[in-house]
């Protein structure tokens, strides 16, 4: 039963069948009670026999998503138990740590160390490395970056030199085994470029300050190029602290993105940057998920189409959120307002986690890495800070456990050899919600941009996930799809919540579940979610579930974009070479994703026509309306029956006033194979 191209549903009333049994008892009976579904509830519908191919990315790779921001030889592991913990249990593994060339070579107070010294060294590293005791369960999927105070002096940087030692430096530090497969040479670089120009602000000097750095990047991914012991690195930058691209009529994209994939973009292999919702390092305060998220990348892989007919793949190094804290009734100070910990500011970045991990996760093809920001213990921090944890941790001192040591002053545990020293955070549900999910990917259908989904099966399990971006409770009708045969036997539902006002919850009931699929209606598949709760549904059914149908989603771009609004004159966007090949016309369907830049009263909703033909532009987003920023800019997705497509295409849109940019326009043909 292929997902059908009109997927809408009324008020119904439906039979359902539910063996009554939670938590793993066997006293069940079989009942049957009506589903009353609200007429003004979000459809998703989810057929467990439709493949979803992206390209030809198909099965889950949670390399790709679960990861920690952290080092997993840091001091804080205990035994080889800590790390099975982390990839076991949470199914999640380590992704991004500071340190790299530059910080040995002031460890070995150099300023480029010579190959011959690497070579040395090096060895010593290589000889460290195979004696830790965490060496079995060693990965080298991990970021390595730096502060940008480690590699830059000022402009008259030896870069050529500071890249030949940044190369010799994994040439020989490491082993084909250890060797990290990602460099990123500095952290959000541009944002401290002023930390580097004498004087007070001076905006020309730092943007050649930012010229300057992205020549760092260049020449370390030149001189990686040349190195055939280096061939499965990935240099990655600039790692964008503030992609605010809209930003005085997209000059903000033009100066620092633009210009860094226009001066480095030849020797970089992944572009990344960080997405928060809030305000990270600078700029206003932003709620990146949603469409805003979306029209950030878009530009992003538009301009690399242009530039070397691909999109080269993204780094999310960083994403979450960052949050504004309260005034907490135990802080004495500022500065212990600051850090003094709370379980329910704590839980306020999961929301963000998930709102961007379901964009993430529908770009697999074109993602390398991505990170939330969630790190380990961060030992660096709670010693100096009273015992309160850093924000963005995992695990937490347990304060009955620590004391302050009065001839350091620091912080400390009153039996270091204790492995229970420490307490999770609320942030280890986040990974506690996704640690089962795994799979091919299926075809799913929202009416909602707000209600985000994907599924997944693997054997005789479908895993559903959902996702509410609103800001308001949503009430939302799964109907799962199957053929002939197929009937429920089990169902796990986990819910995470996070309230504004109290600790994230997660929930998770199991029971059995029994009727054919093709003519039931669970009751928990009528579902209400709060505010940007994310729920992960586990089906088992009673049999291997096997594929009917397959759809391939693929991607298409235009050089036209960036495009400036003037009323009423058409903005013409092409589309070439579309393959329309399909194995069935009526299971496939395609979508413009239109993004914009403008002042918020200005329509968002254009006269848009393909090949000469109208299409309705919807009157909503994923997301909320952005009304705290000083510019609207987000994707707005635009369905587009697959009649109208040819293997050429124009698309025209006409807005009624003057101002803004259309960014980009992104086409989305999904086919069934």
């Amino acid at each position: 039963m292929p997902i059908s191209n009109d997927f809408r549903l009324t008020s119904l009333l439906i039979p359902f069948a539910l063996a009554a049994c939670t938590n793993g008892t066997n006293n069940h009976k079989e009942v049957v009670e009506p589903v009353v579904i609200p007429a003004d509830a979000v459809n998703v519908r989810v057929d467990i026999n439709t493949l979803q191919y992206f390209d030809d990315s198909l099965t889950l790779d949670r390399q790709k998503f679960f990861n920690q921001h952290d080092s997993q030889f840091n001091a804080w592991l205990y035994d080889v138990e800590d790390v099975d913990y982390m990839r076991n249990e949470l199914n999640a593994g380590v992704g991004r740590q500071f340190w790299g060339p530059m910080s040995t070579a002031k460890a070995l107070k150099q300023s480029y160390p010579s190959t011959e010294t690497a070579k040395i060294e090096g060895k010593k590293s290589i000889e460290s490395f195979n004696n830790h005791k965490l060496r079995s369960t060693y990965s080298n999927r991990s970021v390595m970056t730096e502060h940008p105070r480690t590699v830059v002096t000022d402009l008259n940087d030896n870069i050529v030199e500071g890249a030949r030692w940044a190369a010799d430096y994994f040439e020989y530090y490491y082993t084909d085994e250890s060797r990290p497969l990602f460099f990123e040479p500095m952290n959000e670089p541009f944002v401290h470029a002023k930390d580097f120009v004498p004087g007070g602000w001076d905006a020309k000097k730092n943007f050649v300050m930012t010229q300057h750095m992205s020549d760092w990047f260049k020449e370390i991914g030149k001189e990686f190029d040349k190195r055939p012991a280096l061939k499965d690195m990935y240099v990655m930058g600039f790692s964008s602290a503030w992609p605010s691209l809209e930003l005085n009529d997209f000059n903000h994209f033009k100066e620092r993105q633009k210009m860094f994939m226009d001066r480095a973009g030849d020797y970089i292999d992944s572009f990344s940057f960080h997405l928060y919702d809030g305000v990270n390092v600078t700029g206003q305060s932003n709620r990146r998920s949603g469409s805003n998220a979306q029209a950030i990348i878009d530009i992003i892989e538009t301009y690399s189409m242009v530039k070397w007919d691909k999109v080269k793949p993204h780094a999310l190094t960083e994403y979450g959120g960052i949050i504004d804290r309260p005034k907490l009734p135990n802080a004495k100070s500022k500065k212990d307002q600051e850090y003094f910990y709370d379980e329910t500011i704590a839980s306020q970045e999961i929301k963000s986690y998930n709102h961007m991990l379901m964009e993430f996760l529908d770009r697999e093809e074109r993602i390398l890495t991505s990170i939330p920001f969630i790190t380990g213990h961060a030992t660096w921090y709670w010693p100096t800070h009273e015992g309160h944890p850093y924000s963005a941790t995992l695990w937490r001192p347990d304060p009955a456990k620590i004391r302050l040591n009065t001839n350091t002053n620091r912080y400390e545990f009153i039996n270091p050899k204790d492995k229970n020293n420490y307490l999770p955070t609320p942030k280890i549900k986040f990974y506690q919600l996704w640690n089962e999910v795994k799979g091919n990917r299926l075809a799913t259908e929202s009416s909602d941009p707000d209600i985000q989904t994907k599924a997944y099966v693997d054997g005789d399990t479908v895993y559903i996930a959902l996702n509410n971006l609103e800001d308001e409770s949503k009430t939302v009708n799964l109907a799962v799809g199957a053929g002939a045969g197929y009937q429920y036997k089990n169902l796990t539902l986990k819910r995470l919540a996070v309230p504004t006002d109290s600790p994230a919850t997660l929930q998770v009931d199991s029971k059995k579940v029994s009727g054919y699929v093709s003519s039931s209606q669970l009751a928990a598949n009528v579902i209400e979610l709060a505010p940007y709760e994310t729920v992960v549904y586990q089906y088992q059914f009673n049999k291997t579930v096997k594929a009917d149908t397959q759809l391939r989603r693929e991607t298409y771009y235009s050089d036209d974009f960036l495009q400036p609004i003037k009323a009423n004159q058409p903005i013409t966007i092409k589309f070439n070479q579309v393959d329309l090949t399909t194995s069935s016309q009526q299971h496939s369907t395609a979508l413009l994703r239109m993004s914009i830049g403008r002042k918020h009263d200005k329509s968002k909703q254009p006269i848009v026509t393909i090949n000469g033909s109208s299409v309705t532009v919807p009157n909503d987003w994923a997301g909320y309306d952005q009304a705290n920023r000083k510019d609207f800019f987000g994707a707005i997705e635009i369905p587009v029956p697959m009649s109208l497509l040819k293997k050429n295409n124009q698309v025209r849109l006409t807005f009624p006033d003057t101002q803004g940019h259309v960014s980009s326009v992104v086409l989305e043909v999904n086919k069934a194979i």
